[in-house]
């Protein structure tokens, strides 16, 4: 073998192993990336259930005839998002997820009778003599 084939051989193995590294690095950088921007996610699907259960929790532990109206943001991080409450005697859960994702619901329960429908937007809470309930209307 001649010297200037072998250099071409050298030069494109040294080329085989730069793109290799090359792709092995951006795919862990875009892995990264993902698990950043996924766990961002969870993160923000816990604080609107943390406002949530912050607010119930007053309700709850306020006098009969409480009442006041609170804002949940219409979008998390440009994408629409719905909250569920389901309540069984003396149980109620509420979960927050994404309608088009693998991500889990973050939720919350409460040893208490919460009924109503919790949407984007504003919301009305009053409390009355054993239940709380949640509305869109004032």
């Amino acid at each position: 073998m001649s010297k200037k084939s072998q250099s071409a051989t050298e030069l494109a193995l040294v080329f085989v192993f730069a793109f290799f590294f090359f792709s092995v690095f951006v795919i862990s950088i875009y892995d990264r990336f993902y698990d950043v921007r996924r766990d961002a996610t969870i993160v923000t699907l816990k604080d609107i259930t943390n406002y949530l259960e912050k607010e119930i929790s007053f309700a709850i532990t306020s006098q009969p005839g409480y009442q006041r109206n609170f804002t949940l943001p219409f979008k998390l991080q440009d994408k629409e998002y719905k909250v569920d409450l389901n309540t069984s005697t003396n149980l109620s859960m509420i979960s927050v997820y994404f309608a088009y994702s693998d991500i889990s619901p973050a939720t919350t329960a409460f040893y208490y009778n919460v009924t109503g429908t919790i949407k984007p937007g504003i919301n009305f809470i009053y409390r009355e003599d054993n239940y709380v309930n949640i509305s869109q209307e004032g």
